[in-house]
């Protein structure tokens, strides 16, 4: 097991770096599935908030995970606006953010995964400014 928060972090950020660099596929953007990501994303989101407010920790991170498991699917197509190495980059962080909320709610810290969500949000906003 995990001895502590900021080893929990170090695993979950080289977890998520392992899944965008093992991305080696790439394969021609398929805008059907990226918008349908997107707007679910959209969805988890609203449910990431919920769960923080009620403070279930399991529900957060199982909807955390599915964003870094939607972002890390599209992770793989070349970009329609912008260069594949911002598009890599953005979905790595969109991952590597997801695993870090994953871990504040495995510490339960509030302002962590509000952190996350806030870096989520951010994220979001970047990434439609380089490529959509």
């Amino acid at each position: 097991m995990l001895k502590n928060r900021r080893e929990a972090k170090v695993a979950l950020i080289a977890l998520a770096a392992v899944l965008v660099v093992s991305a080696s596929a790439y394969a021609e953007y398929d805008q059907q599935h990226v918008v349908g990501v997107m707007r679910n994303n959209i969805t988890l989101m609203g449910e990431i908030n919920a769960a923080a407010t009620a403070e279930d920790w399991v529900l957060a991170a199982q909807k955390l995970y599915a964003i870094a498991d939607g972002m890390y699917t599209i992770s793989k197509y070349d970009p329609p606006r912008g260069s594949k190495a911002d598009w890599e980059a953005t979905m790595g962080a969109f991952v590597n953010a997801a695993f870090v909320g994953i871990g504040a709610c495995g510490v339960q810290d509030a302002d962590g995964l509000q952190s996350a969500i806030a870096k989520l949000k951010g994220l979001n906003r970047q990434g439609h400014g380089a490529h959509k």
